[in-house]
């Protein structure tokens, strides 16, 4: 699996690497891999994905600020750090009060969203 787009002469804190932009979902992508899809993504308050849905598994991981992932009628709530594996091809969407970052991890086919698509192929609410 070739990462790319990370620091390669120092480290660096994940979260910087991607920053906020009202009315764009910035997206950075981690690795160039038909099995695994990795993306650092940041929203502005109000922001976020909808209508997403996945061909595999599918982990979110919060960086900064508050997330609320949503299947069906189950809202669970993510604070910074902490991990949530949605499972294949579950419709869900992720959304926040504030800005956050978050990072997405995608195993298999790379998110195939069914709702507003921006330049990277991902479901966006703003």
């Amino acid at each position: 699996m070739p990462f790319v787009n990370l620091p390669v002469d120092a480290p660096a804190k994940l979260a910087t690497l991607v920053g906020h932009r009202m009315g764009q979902q910035p997206t950075r992508c981690l690795t160039r891999d038909e099995d695994v899809d990795v993306r650092l993504l940041a929203f502005s308050c109000g922001e976020g994905l909808v209508d997403t849905r996945c061909a595999a598994d599918t982990l979110y991981l919060v960086l900064e600020g508050m997330a609320q992932v949503t299947c069906g009628n189950r809202r669970v709530a993510l604070c910074a750090g902490e991990v949530l594996r949605v499972p294949a091809k579950v419709a869900h969407s992720v959304t926040g009060e504030g800005g956050f970052k978050m990072l997405q991890i995608a195993l298999g086919d790379a998110c195939a969203p069914d709702g507003v698509f921006d330049a990277h192929g991902l479901g966006v609410l703003g």
